[in-house]
């Protein structure tokens, strides 16, 4: 085994990890490493202190038998998500408590500013009708959600939209669910768990799931906090459902191995199965592993959900997104779409849209300008992405970093990172940083340990772009 971390400077290329598969724990990659709370306590601080995304000054972590409890405060929702998805991701984890407290600067928007924000947020995404959603706030920016959809999925994009807007401290989503269909909770518990089935991330004879009336309690073990997720939204996108509890407990990865013959199958029946995709508009094909999508959608939310579908599947190592969008939403003049997604990146906690242009020339949005973070460029265009109207984004902003790093010192984090990750085999992986460009290259075991890799050189401070194209899924 050999991990590999390579500073490209000016000078002289620098080799700062060659030890034969060894971490800082002394953990040989792809075991599970057992951890005492002292070291567990100080691998979750050095995370939260490597993530960009995260102000870890103001928050405490504590340990007690594998429990991770965060507490302190941070400036968002946004912010507090991503402590926790943080602390989720080290090895040895068994609990993340999130005691965080979200706090706001005085100059940040309240009341009926607030509740404006939202509720202009909530029109301009395709995702959700507002017809039937109320919003109401109070001085010290709680949201209080209430209405109806027809699907819970959207329940949770609309909490999801009203926690990311600048100003919000609390979101209460007291938005009932009525699907309006005639679906059994036997109809519900087959389709959830045959999307488990095709997921290439989560073992179905480890996930218990029973439905009464709608809803949904999943329960058993999983590999990962990102298998966790999967099994809640596997849940969340199926018709019929009303709620989701997730009682999964996580426990060390295992391999999931494919069966190359049914991916096809498999994608479809995965579009079928999703609420927010119609399947007939989208066409699939696989050559060894590699899956083409094309046909027409009616809104880029949909492409991308059918893109991370076929990702969802057993033996994907590739997805080619060819699929077009006919967005005909009201208001979808350029005008308008541009005027939407200026607003939807300035009221976002976590985008400073100051120096950010848009422009939209039949339906697709170009951004333009600089953000001191490369996570903070893909935020944004994920932002734009979701707003009516939207077919396409084409993405050039510039990263300007504030702190002048070297990039030794960026390969070094990125490299940290990724050995604290919980769910990651580092048999083979290179890190390499020039000019603040990280690429990776190399071979991992699975899709969940390649998404695991990537987000620790986006999450990084110091990086301009990442480059992932060489960092290949083995045995495809």
């Amino acid at each position: 085994m050999k991990r590999t971390l390579i500073a490209l400077l000016l000078i002289l290329p620098v080799a700062a990890v060659t030890a034969g598969g060894q971490s800082e724990s002394g953990q040989t990659a792809g075991e599970t490493a057992t951890r005492s709370d002292e070291e567990l306590k100080e691998a979750v601080t050095d995370q939260l202190f490597w993530d960009d995304r995260v102000d870890a000054a103001e928050i405490t972590v504590s340990v007690d038998e594998g429990a991770v409890t965060l507490e302190g405060e941070v400036g968002s929702f946004s912010e507090r998500d991503a402590a926790v998805e943080t602390a989720w991701s080290v090895t040895g984890v068994e609990w993340v408590n999130d005691r965080l407290e979200i706090t706001e600067t005085a100059s940040q928007s309240r009341d009926v500013f607030t509740r404006v924000n939202v509720e202009t947020a909530l029109e301009l995404s395709e995702d959700v009708n507002v017809e039937n959603i109320t919003v109401q706030t109070t001085a010290d920016g709680t949201v209080t959600l209430s209405g109806s959809v027809d699907s819970y999925w959207k329940k949770v994009r609309a909490e999801e939209i009203a926690s990311g807007v600048k100003g919000v401290s609390v979101a209460i989503n007291n938005i009932e669910v009525s699907t309006g269909e005639s679906v059994t909770d036997q109809m519900v518990q087959a389709d959830i768990a045959s999307s488990l089935e095709r997921n290439a991330d989560v073992e179905r004879g480890n996930v218990a799931i029973e439905v009464e009336d709608g809803e949904v309690t999943l329960s058993g073990t999983v590999d990962s906090w990102l298998s966790y997720t999967e099994a809640e939204e596997a849940a969340r996108y199926t018709v019929g459902v009303e709620a989701v509890t997730n009682n999964l407990r996580i426990e060390p990865p295992a391999r999931a191995e494919a069966d190359r013959a049914e991916i096809r199958s498999d994608v479809r029946d995965q579009l079928e199965w999703d609420y927010r995709v119609d399947e007939d508009d989208v066409n699939v094909a696989v050559d060894d592993g590699v899956v083409t999508l094309s046909g027409t959608v009616e809104s880029f939310s949909a492409k991308e959900a059918a893109a991370a579908d076929a990702w969802s599947v057993t033996g994907v190592v590739e997805v080619v997104n060819n699929v077009e969008v006919d967005a005909e939403a009201p208001g979808s003049d350029a005008g308008n779409i541009s005027r939407s997604v200026e607003n939807v990146l300035e009221w976002n906690s976590e985008i400073d849209a100051t120096d950010i242009r848009i422009t939209t020339i039949g339906g697709i949005v170009t951004i333009e300008g600089t953000v001191e973070s490369y996570w903070k460029k893909v935020r944004a265009e994920d932002l734009a992405s979701g707003v009516s109207g939207v077919v396409d984004v084409q993405n050039r902003l510039a990263v300007v970093p504030t702190d002048d790093l070297v990039d030794e010192r960026i390969a070094e984090d990125i490299v940290n990172a990724i050995e604290r990750k919980s769910f990651v085999d580092m048999e083979n992986i290179t890190v390499r940083v020039e000019d603040g460009v990280v690429g990776l290259s190399g071979e991992v075991g699975s899709r969940t340990e390649h998404e695991a890799v990537y987000e620790s050189g986006l999450y990084t401070d110091g990086v301009v772009a990442v480059n992932d194209e060489n960092l290949t899924i083995e045995n495809y």
